[in-house]
């Protein structure tokens, strides 16, 4: 198994994916919204993948804010079969948990990378600093 596979998060992610598979089976005539949300959705999951792949800070953060992104487009595809009265809110509710979860796993993996991003940095200048006094 691969680290990215017992993150909480890319579980949680797979749930979503699951979920949205269950709501969005129910649809018929909008293939378009449909195809929409189970990109957003893969699209989730791999980027977390795509993160733990990589080795710099501000690399694993980009990924993670990929991700992020994706899990809000997720929702507002949601919402959007909401408005066209092809869902209810009551319907979609347990994939908008799941996205509230994973966007506040991801901010916290965003704000560590970034701050590890910024001690790496300074730990770097600091050993690669010239003394000007000797």
């Amino acid at each position: 198994m691969l680290d990215f596979q017992r993150m909480d998060v890319y579980l949680t992610t797979r749930q979503l994916n699951r979920t949205l598979s269950s709501i969005l089976k129910r649809l018929k005539g909008r293939g378009d919204w449909v195809d929409q949300a189970r990109r957003a959705g893969a699209s989730v999951a791999l980027n977390l993948a795509e993160a733990s792949g990589r080795y710099l800070p501000g690399e694993k953060a980009t990924y993670y804010r990929y991700s992020k992104g994706s899990t809000f487009e997720c929702m507002a595809v949601l919402d959007l079969l909401v408005d066209d009265g092809l869902l209810t809110e009551g319907e979609i509710r347990p994939a908008g948990e799941l996205c509230e979860r994973i966007a506040a796993m991801l901010v916290k993996l965003i704000l560590n990378q970034e701050s590890r991003g910024v001690e790496e940095g300074r730990t770097r200048t600091r050993l690669t600093r010239k003394n000007p006094k000797k």
